[in-house]
């Protein structure tokens, strides 16, 4: 007996079952690809937003310590605007300098405050936190983030350069004013030291203007033989002088040739020596010195006249004449002329109410 071995047929049901399932396969491969795709588009979008974020804070860094430096700068050049301000404030009249400082001063004030509010501000947007992104937008946070902080610019801190060289002028202004106001000082300072000094200086003066005068004269006149006084007068020149001898000395006009050794350069102490010319050196103009009762009342003072000077300043020199006459009291050291070649100064009459300054022209 033989077997049958002929196959059943296959159901169409199971082939429809193995379809399905290749086909489910499939769409799950698909899906996996596509999701790995997606998320690699994510991944590069948020590395490039955050790369441009931190690009955009970088740049933002630099901006800021310019502006820092900038507002220093500025804080700085303020606070030597107000030293200089209060410099002699009570002694210096107001001036239109002193104004003008105060008004650029304040003006300054305000500016660096407002450029400090916009520092800060642009701190409170660069620090504010990054938004968290949605589903659909990776990097979206940094990428705002980034736009708002290269928006960021310090426009009031960059306009500090210019208000800082406004208040150069009138700080030099009143720098100026403050040092011609110590000249002045300086200047009545020597006229009171020499007032101060004149009474103590007059005794010997009075002996030296009358031995310069006696050899001047002298010089000019015919020699004749010296009369001896009775003995008489001579004792009484010893025991009191005459009211002649205490009377101011009056100036003497010189006959023949003048000559007026120059003997130091210096300031009132070297003039209160009584001993010669002295090359004044606290003036801008150049200026020979003579006390009068010390030779200063022979010294020429008419136009014309040809004089020599020895030592400093050694020469021949023409009179141009009597330039100024100034009170003390009231003298500025900015009064005397810078003109001449030389000018010579003395107390007329003894009084520093008449300093005279005589020009002369230098000719040799």
């Amino acid at each position: 007996m033989h077997e049958d071995f002929t196959w059943a047929p296959i159901r169409p049901d199971h082939r429809r079952r193995n379809i399905t399932t290749s086909v489910a396969v499939g769409l799950i491969v698909a899906l996996s690809g596509a999701l790995i795709v997606l998320n690699t588009d994510r991944t590069r979008a948020y590395d490039d937003a955050q790369a441009s974020h931190t690009s955009a804070v970088r740049i933002l860094d630099v901006q800021r310590t310019a502006a820092v430096k900038q507002i220093t700068t500025a804080t700085t050049a303020l606070a030597a605007a107000k030293s200089t301000l209060g410099l002699h404030a009570d002694e210096v009249p107001a001036t239109d300098s002193r104004a003008a400082l105060t008004t650029g001063i304040q003006a300054m004030d305000a500016e660096i405050s407002a450029a400090w509010v916009e520092a800060q501000e642009a701190d409170a947007t660069s620090l504010a936190p990054v938004r968290a992104d949605d589903l659909l937008s990776p990097g979206e946070g940094f990428r705002a983030a980034a736009t708002a902080i290269g928006r960021i610019r310090y426009p009031l801190s960059a306009a500090l350069a210019t208000a800082v060289v406004s208040l150069d002028a009138p700080s030099s202004s009143v720098t100026a004013a403050i040092l011609t106001w110590q000249s002045d000082q300086a200047l009545a300072a020597a006229y009171a030291a020499a007032k101060a000094s004149s009474t103590a200086l007059k005794a010997a003066g009075s002996a030296a203007h009358a031995t310069a005068t006696q050899a001047r004269t002298k010089a000019a006149s015919p020699v004749s033989a010296p009369v001896a006084p009775p003995a008489t007068q001579i004792i009484n020149q010893s025991a009191a002088p005459t009211r002649q001898a205490d009377a101011p000395p009056q100036p003497v006009v010189a006959n023949g040739p003048f000559t007026l050794n120059v003997r130091v350069s210096g300031g009132q102490p070297e003039v209160d020596q009584c001993n010669g010319g002295v090359d004044v050196n606290v003036y801008v103009a150049v200026v020979v010195a003579e006390h009068w009762f010390c030779g200063g009342s022979v010294f020429p003072q008419t136009p014309g006249t040809v004089i020599t000077l020895t030592g400093i300043h050694a020469g021949s020199y023409r009179v141009v004449g009597v330039v100024l006459t100034m009170n003390h009291t009231t003298a500025n050291a900015r009064d005397i002329p810078t003109t001449y070649d030389m000018l010579f100064q003395t107390c007329q009459n003894n009084s520093d109410l008449t300093t005279t300054f005589t020009a002369l022209a230098k000719i040799g």
